[in-house]
C-alpha cells in the first residue's frame, strides 16, 4: 500500500507541475474528505481520467462538443452573477434543507411525464429522508414544483447549482452529457447510474463513451441497471454497484389478477407501455397486429435515441398506428397505468436483439408481472435471465405464442420471489447504506446562525455625518434596525458620504462610505459591495442600491415608491436607460423585495411578469403606541392644518404655498403649520411665504419621537405630493391621530385613501388643494367623519403587522 500511495503522490506531483492550482485544489479536497492514503489514490485516479477525457475531446463530434461547450460557458457566466430572486425561489421551496439527510441534485434528460428509473430511485431516497431536486434543462417558464414532500422538479437548474454549490450535495447522473454538473460541484458525491449501453447512442457514441468512462472512474458509486452492464463496466468503475430495475408492487397489483385472458369479446389485447423508439422491433409489432382477433395497445410517446433518425422512426410508427386493430393511447400518467394493464391480456417486450438492447432491464417487465400479466419477449441477454417466468424467444416464436395463445401460465407463487427481489425498497437499500457512510456537510455560513445585517442607504445623516435626517425613509430604517435586534441580529447602517465617518444612532453604528466626486448610484453600490463582504444579509434601501452588489449575497431590497417619478417626465421623452438597467439589475440580485405600495409591483408586472414574482407588498405602518387618537373639537373657531413633510417641490411645498396664499387671504378660520426640514431655495421660499402671512403660518422641526404630539394638536393633515410617493408614513400617522387627510392621487396614496370615505383624494394642483381645504373648513362634520373612519383604516396598517411581515421575509431569506 505504501508503494501504491507513493506512486499516486508522484503522479499527482507530475500533473501539478502542468496545472498546479487545479490539481492542488483537487488533491487537497480528496485528502480532507478521504484521508491521506485514499485521498491520494482517488486524486490520481481522477487526474488520469481527466487526461483520457482531454485526449478524447479532439475526437468528439463537432456539433455535440460545441453544444456542451456552450452549456459550460453559460453556467460559468451565470455562477459569476446568479439571479438572487431565482435562487430565493429554490430557498422558498425547499425550506430548511439542512434538516434532511442530504440533498440530491438529479439533472434529467427525458420527459418527466413518463416515470422512469430515476423517478423511482428519487422516490426511494425521499422516503429515506433525502431532499431531491430533479432538474430539467428546457426553455419553458422558470418554475419549481413540489411533487411530494421532499421531491421537487424545476428548470431552475443553474440556480440549484449556485444555491447548493458549497453544500456537498449528492449529484445523481443518469446520462453522460450531465458530466458538466460535476465540474461546477467540486464537493459533490457522484452517483452515476448506467441505464443503457453507450452503444445505444450512436449519434455521439465516441463522445459519450469518453464521458461515460470518466464518470465511472470518478463516481463515488456507479450503479448498473442490469447484470450485463455491470459485468461490462465493473473493471473500470471506481465503486460499482448492481442495482437492477424494479417496481413498486402495490402500484400495479390487482386483487383479481391471475394471468389468464380477460377479454369477454374474444379479442386478445396485447399491450406495451414505454417510449416507442428504434430499439423496438416495429416489424414484429406489425406482424402481431396482422393476426386475426388481436388488438395491439401501445402507450407512450415516439422518440429516438439517434436523433437524426427520428423522422424515419416516426414514419414507421405512424404506419403502424394507421392499422385498425392498433390503439395508440399516447402518454398516460403513471397512476393510470394500473387501469391500462387491467385491460390487456398479455404484455410484450419487443426489443430488437443486439448490443443496444442486451443491457436493458425494462421497467415494464416487472410492472407486467406485478399486475399478474403473462409476458412474451424477444431474446436479449438480460431478458433471458427471466426465461423461467416469461416467454423469451425469436420474433417468429413471439408471433406464434400470440397467435396460438400458448404462453405459459405463471402462478402468483412463481412471480412473488422475482417481485420481492425487484421491489424498489429492497433494491435501493445497498445504495442508501453507501450514502449513509459519509456525513452530510453544509457550508460554513449555512451551519451557523445569521448575525450581521448591513442596511445600505443613500443617506441617513447628511454627507458629512453631522445632521440627522428626519424623513419617513429614515424612520423606516430606524424601525427596521429594531426588528433586526428583536431577531437576534446585529444591524449597522451604511450610507453615502463625502468624507468617511462613523456615528452611532440609538446604539446602531452608522458608517459613511465616500462616493468620490459626483453622486452616482452605480458607483455607490460598487463601493458598498466592498464594505458588505462579511454581512450575512444586506438590506438595500432603496432597492436600487443592490445593482452593483454580488448576487451571491443574501439581499433584500426595499422599494419606497417609484422615485424616478418626476414632474419633468414626458411621454415622448425616452427615460434614462441607465436608470432602467440599474433597476432591473437590482431586482435580479435581490432574493426578495418589499414594496410599500402596489404601484411599483404593477409597473414591473407590465414589463416583466416573472421578475415581479419575488416582490412583496408590505405597506408602510403606524406605531399606535406613539400615534393615538385624541378627541378634537372640529367646530373650533380656527381649523388647524398641518403639513408634516420634508419641505421641497416633490412633497408639495410650492403647491401648498400657492393654495394657501389665496386661502389665508380669504379666510380667518384656518392656521397652517409646516413641520419638516428644508434647504437652499426651499428655505428662502418658506420664509418668504411666512413673511406674507405673519402669525398665521408656523414652521417647526421635531424629532421622530415628538411627532405624535404634533398631530394631536391639528385637525387636518396635508399630503399634497407631486411625485415619487409610497404609502406615506405621514398619512398613516395622521389617520391614527384622528386627523382628516387631504392627499393627492399619487403613487401609493390611493392604496390608503378612499376618496370621501377616510379622506379627500385630489389631483396635484393648487386649485384642487384650495377647494379641498375650503370644503373641510366649511363642513366641519365631514372633516370629523373622515377622521373617524381614518382611525379604523389605520388599524390595518399597524406596526405589529408590518413587523411580522418583515420578520417572515427575513426568515425566508436567512434561515
Amino acid at each position: 500500500m505504501v508503494e501504491n500511495v507513493g506512486l499516486s503522490v508522484r503522479f499527482v506531483q507530475t500533473m501539478a507541475s502542468q496545472a498546479p492550482i487545479r490539481v492542488a485544489r483537487l488533491f487537497g479536497w480528496y485528502v480532507r474528505e478521504y484521508g491521506f492514503a485514499d485521498g491520494c489514490r482517488k486524486a490520481a485516479m481522477e487526474v488520469r481520467a481527466r487526461l483520457r477525457h482531454i485526449q478524447a475531446e479532439k475526437k468528439r463530434p463537432k456539433q455535440y462538443r460545441e453544444h456542451q461547450q456552450a452549456l459550460t460557458q453559460h453556467l460559468q457566466q451565470y455562477l459569476q452573477a446568479p439571479l438572487g430572486w431565482r435562487m430565493q425561489r429554490i430557498a422558498d421551496a425547499v425550506g430548511d434543507w439542512r434538516n434532511y439527510k442530504g440533498v440530491v441534485l438529479a439533472p434529467v434528460g427525458y420527459d418527466l411525464g413518463l416515470k422512469q428509473r430515476p423517478d423511482h430511485i428519487m422516490h426511494a431516497l425521499v422516503e429515506e429522508g433525502y431532499l431531491c431536486l430533479m432538474l430539467e434543462m428546457n426553455d419553458r417558464p422558470r418554475e419549481i414544483v413540489c411533487r411530494q414532500p421532499g421531491l421537487y422538479v424545476s428548470n431552475l437548474w443553474e440556480d440549484a447549482v449556485a444555491f447548493f454549490r458549497e453544500a456537498a450535495p449528492i449529484l445523481y447522473i443518469h446520462y453522460p452529457k450531465f458530466r458538466l454538473f460535476q465540474e461546477f460541484l467540486p464537493g459533490a458525491r457522484i452517483v452515476y447510474d448506467v441505464l443503457d449501453d453507450e452503444a445505444t447512442f450512436s449519434e455521439n457514441g465516441e463522445y459519450l463513451q469518453s464521458d461515460h468512462r470518466f464518470l465511472l472512474s470518478v463516481a463515488d458509486t456507479a450503479l448498473f441497471s442490469s447484470k450485463y452492464l455491470f459485468e461490462k463496466n465493473r473493471k473500470i468503475a471506481n465503486k460499482p454497484l448492481l442495482l437492477e430495475n424494479g417496481v413498486y408492487i402495490d402500484d400495479f397489483r390487482s386483487s383479481d389478477a391471475d394471468g389468464t385472458p380477460r377479454s369477454d369479446d374474444g379479442v386478445l389485447r396485447v399491450g406495451y407501455h414505454g417510449v416507442l423508439t428504434e430499439l423496438l422491433d416495429v416489424d414484429l409489432l406489425g406482424r402481431i397486429a396482422d393476426l386475426p382477433g388481436v388488438e395491439l395497445v401501445l402507450v407512450g410517446p415516439v422518440a429516438a435515441f439517434d436523433v437524426p433518425a427520428l423522422p424515419k422512426v416516426q414514419e414507421a410508427y405512424e404506419e403502424l398506428f394507421e392499422r385498425s386493430n392498433v390503439r395508440h393511447l399516447g402518454k398516460i400518467p403513471y397512476d393510470q397505468l394500473r387501469s391500462y394493464l387491467a385491460e390487456i391480456d398479455v404484455g410484450i417486450v419487443p426489443f430488437r436483439p443486439g448490443a443496444a438492447t442486451d443491457g436493458v432491464s425494462p421497467l415494464k417487465l416487472f410492472e407486467f408481472l406485478a399486475a399478474g400479466k403473462p409476458v412474451v419477449a424477444t431474446r436479449t441477454k438480460t431478458l433471458e435471465e427471466y426465461a423461467d417466468i416469461i416467454e423469451v424467444g425469436s420474433p417468429e416464436q413471439v408471433v406464434a405464442w400470440v397467435k396460438e395463445r400458448s404462453w405459459r401460465r405463471v402462478s402468483a407463487s412463481d412471480r412473488e420471489p422475482v417481485l420481492k427481489r425487484h421491489d424498489w425498497r429492497h433494491l435501493t437499500r445497498p445504495l442508501l447504506e453507501r450514502l449513509a457512510e459519509r456525513e452530510v456537510r453544509v457550508p460554513a455560513r449555512a451551519g451557523r446562525p445569521p448575525e450581521r445585517v448591513d442596511i445600505i442607504n443613500v443617506y441617513f445623516f447628511d454627507w458629512k455625518g453631522e445632521v440627522l435626517f428626519r424623513g419617513g425613509a429614515e424612520r423606516y430604517v430606524t424601525d427596521l434596525t429594531r426588528i433586526c435586534g428583536e431577531m437576534g441580529l446585529k444591524p449597522r447602517i451604511l450610507q453615502s458620504s463625502q468624507v468617511p465617518f462613523e456615528r452611532s444612532f440609538r446604539g446602531v453604528p452608522v458608517i459613511g462610505i465616500p462616493v468620490g466626486g459626483a453622486w452616482n448610484l452605480g458607483k455607490l453600490s460598487g463601493n458598498l459591495e466592498r464594505h458588505t463582504m462579511d454581512a450575512d444579509l444586506v438590506i438595500a434601501s432603496p432597492m436600487d442600491l443592490a445593482c452593483g452588489l454580488s448576487a451571491s449575497k443574501r439581499i433584500v431590497g426595499i422599494n419606497h415608491g417609484i422615485h424616478w417619478d418626476a414632474t419633468t417626465n414626458r411621454f415622448f421623452v425616452e427615460q434614462n436607460t441607465v436608470l432602467r438597467r440599474q433597476i432591473v439589475e437590482a431586482l435580479q440580485r435581490c432574493r426578495a423585495v418589499t414594496c410599500v405600495d402596489t404601484n411599483f409591483i404593477n409597473w414591473i408586472r407590465t414589463v416583466d411578469w416573472d421578475l415581479g414574482r419575488h416582490l412583496h407588498y408590505v405597506p408602510n405602518y403606524v406605531n399606535h403606541e406613539q400615534f393615538r387618537a385624541v378627541d378634537k373639537d372640529f367646530d373650533a373657531r380656527v381649523l388647524k392644518i398641518l403639513f408634516p413633510r420634508r419641505m421641497c417641490e416633490p412633497r408639495g411645498l410650492y403647491l401648498t404655498i400657492q393654495a394657501f396664499d389665496r386661502l389665508l387671504a380669504e379666510r380667518q378660520d384656518i392656521h397652517l403649520t409646516l413641520c419638516g426640514q428644508a434647504v437652499g431655495e426651499d428655505t428662502r421660499a418658506t420664509r418668504s411665504f411666512m413673511a406674507r402671512h405673519p402669525g398665521r403660518v408656523d414652521w417647526i422641526e421635531r424629532d421622530m419621537d415628538e411627532m405624535g404630539e404634533v398631530y394631536a394638536e391639528h385637525h387636518v393633515v396635508l399630503i399634497p405630493t407631486l411625485c415619487s410617493e409610497g404609502t406615506s408614513l405621514s398619512c398613516l400617522e395622521a389617520f391614527a391621530s384622528n386627523c382628516a387627510v387631504i392627499a393627492t392621487n399619487i403613487g401609493g396614496l390611493p392604496n390608503l385613501v378612499l376618496d370621501e370615505y377616510n379622506g379627500l383624494l385630489i389631483r396635484p394642483t393648487g386649485d384642487d388643494l384650495q377647494r379641498a381645504v375650503t370644503r373641510l373648513a366649511d363642513d366641519r362634520a365631514l372633516a370629523a367623519d373622515l377622521a373617524r373612519r381614518a382611525q379604523a383604516v389605520a388599524q390595518n396598517f399597524s406596526y405589529e403587522r408590518w413587523s411580522e411581515s418583515w420578520k417572515q421575509i427575513l426568515r425566508s431569506v436567512m434561515w
